[in-house]
């Protein structure tokens, strides 16, 4: 077969000159030319010639191509196996996981629902907190106006004391002015004389005191 197809081969590329035709069978060939006449039965006259050199080139190359040709198919073939079995490998992993999900399943639903419910607790709390929130936010409120009214009730006491502790000083100024013998003179009346009765009366009214009346002795 592959002597049958060297003729149109080297005809392709150039390679077989014109030769004369003549009836041959089998191989035959010509003194001083080095050829070979290769004629297949089924041909007719015509007779196809090649050189030993190129013939055993093709063979070499024919060899060359079948074993690429087998190298490849085995390293597809290794790649194929290869990729069959991680496959397998992954489709076993993968049943083994179905079957963990299916045995997981029923945890799984219920740290779902559990998850639900802490969610909508969650928000109730957030709810809850933000309540407080405005609740604590409106007593801070109230107790800076609280601590405000404070200061400056702080501030009109300080004002008083001040005030207060001046008039101690001049009250204890005038006790420590007053003598026996005043307090003898007011102990010997018997009734207030109308100069006392008069200043008592002023001071009452600068006092803004309302006078009362008691049963004398008599």
């Amino acid at each position: 077969a592959v002597v049958g197809a060297m003729p149109g081969i080297h005809a392709a590329a150039g390679l077989l000159p014109t030769v004369p035709q003549h009836r041959s069978s089998g191989f035959t060939g010509e003194a001083g030319v080095g050829w070979i006449g290769v004629r297949p039965a089924c041909c007719g006259a015509g007779t196809a010639r090649a050189t030993p050199a190129s013939f055993f080139e093709l063979l070499h190359l024919s060899r060359k191509l079948l074993e690429e040709h087998a190298a490849k198919s085995q390293q597809e073939q290794h790649v194929l196996q290869t990729s069959l079995g991680k496959l397998s490998s992954i489709r076993s992993q993968v049943k083994d996981m179905g079957q963990d999900l299916e045995v997981m399943r029923p945890s799984l639903e219920e740290t779902k629902s559990a998850v639900q419910r802490t969610i909508k607790q969650i928000e109730v709390d957030r709810a809850q907190i933000d309540l407080h929130r405005c609740q604590v936010l409106q007593q801070e409120a109230d107790a800076r106006e609280k601590e405000q009214e404070c200061r400056i009730r702080e501030q009109d006491a300080k004002h008083g004391l001040s005030e207060a502790l001046s008039s101690l000083e001049d009250a204890i100024d005038g006790v420590r002015r007053v003598h026996v013998s005043h307090i003898r003179e007011v102990k010997a009346m018997s009734k207030p004389s109308a100069g006392v009765v008069l200043v008592m009366t002023t001071v009452c009214m600068l006092m803004d005191i309302a006078p009362t009346k008691k049963p004398g002795p008599q």
